[in-house]
This record gives structure tokens, sequence and C-alpha cells, in this order.
């Protein structure tokens, strides 16, 4: 009997390598090139957004993000979003993200502040 603990690996579509099946609960991952910004705020060199995901099922799509030395403009020069955390230098990679409510927005700012 193994413990287990929740986690689930997702890989950035911005890295390359082979790709890892999902297993069957897994939810669908998002599609980087089809989103919408609901809100974003630039705090100093952050960069926090919210941004929904219409292809992608938990938290009805909704992820807040947030970037390090990155400008909004920059962002969506790029022409696609991935929540993932990536190591891939020609994308901004997200440095954390926050679980899609007020309170997650709230902690965003807290820590982009700190």
């Amino acid at each position: 009997m193994g413990l287990g603990l929740g986690f689930r690996f997702s890989r950035s579509s911005y890295d390359s390598g082979p790709v890892i099946p999902n297993e069957p609960e897994d939810l669908p991952n998002p599609d980087p090139k089809n989103f919408r910004i609901r809100r974003s705020e630039q705090i100093g060199r952050m960069l926090l957004i919210e941004v929904n995901y219409p292809d992608c099922t938990n938290y009805e799509g909704n992820k807040i993000l947030l970037y390090k030395d990155v400008t909004m403009d920059q962002l969506e020069r790029q022409g696609s979003i991935d929540p993932h955390f990536s190591e891939n230098v020609k994308f901004a990679s997200p440095i954390a993200r926050f679980v899609p409510t007020e309170e997650g927005w709230m902690w965003a700012k807290v820590v982009a502040s700190a």
C-alpha cells in the first residue's frame, strides 16, 4: 500500500523531451495559445496575472500566475502563456502559482510586494 500525496506532474509546452502520458484521472492541460487575461497588476519587477483557459476544466480554467522581470507587453508578445514552470529561456515562465480565488490574488500580491 503506497502513500499518495496528491502531487501531479505537468510539463510546460515550452520544454522539449518525451511527453509523459497523463493518468486517466488527470484533467486536460490548458492550451497556452487559447487564453484570456482577466486582470493584471505590475508590482515593481513582478507581474501578477489572472488568466482564463477556456479548454481547461479545473478551477473553471482560471490560473493566478506570478512572473519576475517581465511586463504585460512582453508576455503578450510571446503569443502564448503556459502556466507551467519551465526552464526554457525563450519564454517567460511563472515563478509561482496561486489558487484562483480572491484570497489567492491577495497572497500573490503579498509575495510580489516582498
